[in-house]
Formats: C-alpha cells, structure tokens, sequence
C-alpha cells in the first residue's frame, strides 16, 4: 500500500469514528486534535503522545476529535529556568562537597561546616561566643551592655561601608564566584492557526461543529452538590496531539495539553457572507499548553546510557561554578 492510500484509509478510519475533518479535500499532511475528559496524573508520569497501531481506537479517541490541516507554524521552544547568583567562597565550598542529604533525607550541617574549615554546630556556637568575648574586651575594655554590643557592630565587616573601606584601602575585593542554578523548566505552551473557508453550506456547518467542539472542550462545566446548584465548576477536557502525513520525529512530539486561549475570527479578510447567512471564512487561533514537562528521558528511547550514565541523588549537577 502506497503512503498516500495508506494515509486516505486512515482517514477514512477516523471519519468512522466520528471524528470531524476540514476541509472535504484535506490533503495528506493533517494534524489530529482528541480531547479527553480531564483525569489526574501525577507530574512526570506523561510520555510523549505517538501513534501507534493500537493508539487511534474508538476509545482513545474519547469523545471528540478534529482532522485539519497542519496548522502555519509548527514551532518547537522550551524555556529553562536558570539563575545568576553570587555564592561566595563559603557557597563554592560546600558545593565542591556533594550531597549533604543525611539517608533519612535531612540535612546533614556538621558536615558542611566540616567541608568548609569550621567544627561542628556545638564547638561553633561556643567558639564564636567567646571570640565576640575577647573581641569586646580588646575593643571596649570591661565596658558592656547595650552601648558596648552597639559600638562592636558597628566595627563588623558589612556594617555601613566598614568592608568596603577596607577593601578599598587593600586594592582587592572578595571573588563573588558568580554561578549558576539550574531552577526548573516551564511547560510548554503552543500556538496553532487555521484558516477556514467554506465553498459550500456543508462545509460552513463543518467549520460550526468545529468551533462548538472547542468550545465545550475548552471551557469548564457546572457540577452541582445536592441542592447546591452550579457549586464547582468541572476542569477543561484536555488535548492530545498527532500529526499524520510527516514523519514526526523530524519534527516534534508533544504531551498532553489544555487550551488556555482561543479565538475565531469571522471576518479575517473583511466581512463576506455565504446564502443563507453563513461565513464564508473563519480564522480559529488556540493557544495550548502541556501538563507535564519534558525531561532528557523524553529523548532516549528507554536508553538510560544515551543520558552519559544514571543520575545518582549525590551528583552535584545543577550548578555551573564559574570563577
């Protein structure tokens, strides 16, 4: 079977199961919308959607679907969220000493100030009570109370421009050691448009089913509790995408998504009417955006070796160090 007829009786397949194509001559390359009734899943735990021989039954389908064309613009982009931060050479230090995660999952202090030079928590707290002792004696004498614990300070490092007088008077100043953090990654969103044009009444009634099958799925529904009427109000159908007619690995894959925005614009080129009453062209724009990131897993095809090994919890990965 050629790729074309094979394509025709997918098609033809869908078209069985109710699902709705636009326009009456859709050509090989078409995209395939199934909105599903919203269900939970912990975040994580959503692969990416590809056909298979057993995906595109009567029951995945759920209970609406549209074959369009592929939308202007297929655009790929993901946003990484990573911070600039000054860690310091107390900060480079502990990060230089790994996971500090104690087996219960606490955190394990003495061993960051063991990593960076200083006792434990205990000898800490009495070794600096008795340096800030000696300090005050050097400095004021036997005077105490609170003008003595003002006057002290004032003289520590940060007060007013005290270390910044001293750095001055040095020539040099602490590195910062400006880094990175690695603090997440944003969901996806996507952004489809279509042009609708009908040639005939028929299609002006498909191009209407269309946009009332976007409707119910992207807006919420009333639920009522006993004799609380409109109580809650039900989550949005969700959405999951194909692409037919390309090979789609070239492309993209996408994971499960909700519509968070749409519009129809029934006058793209100016008002134009059709018998009866009916628009002759409808532009619809959805704005789309997916429930679940996508992780390097996404792109290894179950090979955990193509990551460069496990990721093990006391990698230090996550920060870039710079300077």
């Amino acid at each position: 079977m050629s790729v074309r007829s094979e394509i025709d009786s997918k098609k033809a397949e869908l078209n069985k199961m109710g699902v709705i194509s636009f326009p009456s001559n859709l050509g090989a390359h078409a995209t395939l919308l199934i909105f599903k009734k919203y269900k939970y899943r912990s975040p994580g735990t959503r692969a990416l959607n590809k056909v298979s021989s057993s995906t595109l039954t009567q029951e995945e389908l759920g209970s609406a679907a549209l074959l369009l064309p592929l939308p202007r613009e297929i655009k790929d982009s993901y946003s990484v969220k990573i911070s600039e931060f000054e860690q310091g050479m107390f900060g480079d230090a502990i990060s230089q000493g790994g996971n500090y995660l104690g087996g219960d999952g606490t955190l394990d202090t003495n061993a960051i100030l063991q990593n960076i030079g200083l006792p434990s928590t205990q000898a800490l707290v009495s070794t600096a009570t008795g340096a800030a002792g000696a300090l005050a004696t050097r400095f004021l004498g036997s005077r105490t109370g609170a003008v003595g614990g003002a006057a002290l300070g004032a003289m520590l490092p940060g007060n007013g421009n005290i270390a910044t007088s001293i750095e001055a008077g040095a020539g040099s100043t602490v590195n910062p050691k400006q880094a990175l953090s690695f603090q997440g990654i944003d969901l996806k969103r996507h952004s489809f448009s279509w042009i609708m044009a009908a040639t005939n009444p028929e299609e002006s009634d498909k191009i209407l089913n269309i946009t009332n099958v976007i409707r119910r799925n992207a807006l919420p529904s009333y639920t009522n509790v006993g004799p609380l009427k409109r109580a809650f109000l039900n989550y949005p159908s969700t959405v999951d995408i194909y692409f037919f007619g390309i090979d789609q690995q070239y492309f993209m894959y996408y994971k499960t998504c909700m519509i968070d925005n749409f519009d129809f614009n029934y006058s793209p080129q100016g008002l134009a009417v059709l018998r009866g009453g009916k628009p002759a062209m409808v532009t619809v724009n959805i704005s789309l955006k997916e429930m679940d990131i996508h992780t390097a897993e996404d792109y290894t095809d179950g090979n955990p070796e193509a990551l460069g090994g496990t990721i093990g919890v006391g990698n230090s990965g996550g920060r870039d160090r710079q300077g």
